[in-house]
């Protein structure tokens, strides 16, 4: 039984586990587009980059900051298009313009779109279901060494390394890993943006780094629109994190939301601390229910897209 706002042929073919089948492809020419390429090893040139990625929430049709996905995979497309016959800007907006159609409009889904740059079909969508949602609290470790990234503005061609990190991260009894610069001050996590509330009468959120090497948040842009809105300062900080004690800090994702920073988990070398630092880093709990709150307010810019799948329906 295919799900809810899902055509029957595409879900079916998945679950069974024979692939989806081609859905039209928008281009010119009306030839099939598959929905994910299962080759092992597709999808790298052999002198270029991993694939482009971005994905976001989906609940019962609604995804929140849908418009800003998208141009941040437009962007890393084209930042790292070097080949004649990667996507062109006429094919990328005419996948882009195809999408809304195949969201299902109930359910709770992850879905990935890839632009993968070795493959036969290099535009793929890929629907998948969201894991189950955790709580609002996460713990973090600090990456002892040097920045794996290769293309820290751009989703998708350093997952891998990035993956590893946060798997070591919960070796070390941590949630997320996060990754420092050669100062040790903080950038982003792993697979999310960091951000800090200073403690002081206006409730000041401090963001770190968002004009260095870190991906272009969407949650994090969200969140930097509330606060000119309610006229809070947004100060671009270098901080390492041993700064970072006493703060209420938050980290965050388009699949987690807001998390409250519980730990920071201590190790030997720099995991949770500076240099000149013996001690772990300790966080104010978040007991004002800001996040909450404001968790909320993020919850309340969902939105179900033109053209959904179900949206036009009848019964």
């Amino acid at each position: 039984m295919s799900a809810p706002g899902q055509d029957g042929p595409e879900r079916s073919a998945r679950a069974a586990g024979k692939g989806p089948a081609p859905a039209k492809d928008p281009r010119p020419g009306g030839q099939t587009r598959a929905l994910h390429d299962p080759r092992p090893g597709a999808g790298t040139h052999a002198d270029g980059p991993g694939p482009v990625q971005d994905s976001w929430l989906i609940e019962d049709g609604r995804v929140r900051g849908l418009e800003h996905h998208l141009a941040r995979f437009s962007a890393g497309v084209r930042a790292l298009r070097t080949h004649p016959g990667d996507p062109a800007d006429e094919e990328l907006a005419a996948f882009l313009a195809w999408l809304p159609a195949r969201f299902p409009s109930r359910g709770r889904w992850f879905p990935r779109i890839v632009c993968d740059w070795g493959a036969d079909e290099r535009l793929r969508w890929d629907l998948r279901p969201a894991p189950e949602a955790t709580s609002g609290a996460v713990s973090l470790w600090s990456v002892p060494g040097p920045d794996p990234r290769r293309h820290p503005e751009t989703k998708g061609p350093d997952l891998a390394p990035l993956g590893r990190l946060r798997a070591r991260a919960q070796e070390h009894g941590a949630d997320e890993a996060v990754l420092l610069d050669a100062e040790g001050c903080v950038l982003e996590g792993a697979y999310s943006a960091l951000v800090w509330w200073r403690d002081d009468a206006r409730g000041r959120l401090y963001l770190g780094v968002p004009a260095g090497p870190v991906l272009p948040s969407v949650t994090r842009a969200l969140m930097e629109g509330f606060a000119v809105e309610d006229g809070i300062p947004v100060i671009h900080e270098r901080v390492r994190p041993a700064d970072l004690h006493g703060a209420e800090a938050w980290c965050m994702s388009a699949l987690r939301g807001l998390q409250t920073v519980t730990g920071w988990v201590a190790d030997a070398g720099t995991d949770g601390r500076a240099a000149d630092q013996s001690e772990p880093v300790a966080l104010a709990p978040d007991l004002s229910g800001r996040r909450v709150t404001w968790q909320a307010r993020l919850d309340a810019l969902a939105r179900r897209p033109e053209h959904a799948a179900g949206r036009h329906r009848t019964r």
